[in-house]
């Protein structure tokens, strides 16, 4: 009974220390960074950083595969107190598995989305947005400045029915369009990943980052950034 009870008063340490605030945030690539200090599974990560209010803010999201690269090539993070072990990445490498990145060597792996890897969620710096015009040209449209998110019913419901700028018709982007627009570096790194108009599958739509230019897919119950067209 003893030996029992110690098993599971270590098991109930181990997991308040793997769900502890240990580790210092850290800005690095126009983004917040969350310190690593617990595991999950893919979905796990991804309905954390979604749907958690974290340091008193919401609208955090998991970040890509080239984020992630480009956290450890800053080294922004030694002597943070973070795990420096296999982090999550939203970017998929394939059917139900995703990357992530050794924060203690850089390389990006692949992993089921059963597997537990590290976590960590990202925030973009309101400064950026701030900074940014209302509407902007390119391609042939006007897009609308991209400064809140919403999930994907919400944001198409949004654009469709807006009157923006004193204009009305707006709609969500395509995905070719999304893309097209990071690739013009109008905004370069303003908005994160930001919804598309074009379907994965039911239910599920692409999205592109607009730091990384990342091409990405999701449940349409996630909340991503809103680019309005016209």
């Amino acid at each position: 009974m003893k030996f029992k009870t110690q098993i599971i008063v270590g098991l109930l340490m181990t997991c308040a220390v793997g769900t502890s605030n240990a580790g210092n945030f850290v800005s690095q690539g126009g983004l917040t960074w969350m310190p690593t200090t617990f595991e999950r599974t893919w979905a796990g990560a991804d309905n954390y950083c979604t749907n958690t209010s974290i340091n008193g803010q919401s609208g955090w999201r998991m970040p890509t595969v080239d984020e992630l690269s480009a956290l450890y090539k800053s080294g922004a993070i030694k002597g943070q107190g973070w795990k420096l072990f296999y982090t999550w990445a939203s970017t998929p490498s394939g059917s139900r598995e995703h990357y992530s990145v050794g924060l203690d060597n850089g390389y990006a792996g692949k992993d089921g989305d059963t597997d537990i890897p590290y976590v960590t969620c990202v925030h973009e710096q309101a400064s950026k947005a701030a900074e940014t015009p209302e509407v902007v040209a390119q391609g042939g449209l006007i897009w609308k400045k991209i400064d809140f998110i919403k999930n994907w019913a919400d944001a198409n419901a949004y654009c469709n029915t807006t009157t923006i700028n004193g204009l009305t018709g707006w709609r969500l982007p395509t995905k070719a369009e999304l893309s097209a627009f990071y690739n013009s570096n109008v905004l370069k790194g303003v908005g994160g990943v930001t919804w598309s108009s074009t379907p994965d599958g039911s239910g599920s739509y692409y999205s592109i980052s607009l730091n990384s230019g990342d091409v990405l897919w999701g449940p349409d119950r996630k909340v991503n950034y809103v680019a309005c067209v016209h």
